[in-house]
């Protein structure tokens, strides 16, 4: 078994930076609200076309996909996945880069247990 200390631990880790997922979100989010205030007559009637529904299902597949992964890398990464699993379904994309953001935040995962300092000669 490899026991790491906080110091080597840390200075292996990488910061991940919420910047790129942030350039995502903010003006996905805005165009996404315009699109829906422009088009909410439209929006229903959409729906009769086979296209529509195709791509609703698809949507659909890909947010069971996205939420899997969320749910495993929230697990590792010590962040609770439900507020983002909630949001999912009726956001899609935009609570997928929420989760990322808020991941962007979060504590790398650990490959290793963390050891703090001194905990092994105390057992001595």
């Amino acid at each position: 078994m490899v026991f790491m200390t906080e110091r080597a631990q840390n200075e292996g880790m990488k910061k991940r930076s919420p910047l790129v997922p942030l350039l995502v979100l903010v003006p996905f989010t805005v165009f996404s609200v315009v699109c829906a205030y422009e088009g909410r007559a439209d929006g229903l009637r959409a729906l009769s076309h086979p296209w529509a529904m195709q791509v609703g299902l698809d949507l659909v597949i890909s947010c069971f996909l996205v939420g899997g992964w969320i749910r495993r890398d929230a697990r590792e990464h010590g962040i609770s996945a439900l507020p983002f699993l909630v949001l999912l379904p009726l956001l899609g994309s935009i609570a997928a880069l929420l989760y990322l953001v808020r991941r962007a935040w979060s504590r790398p995962p650990t490959s290793h247990p963390v050891v703090p300092r001194g905990a092994l000669n105390a057992s001595a």
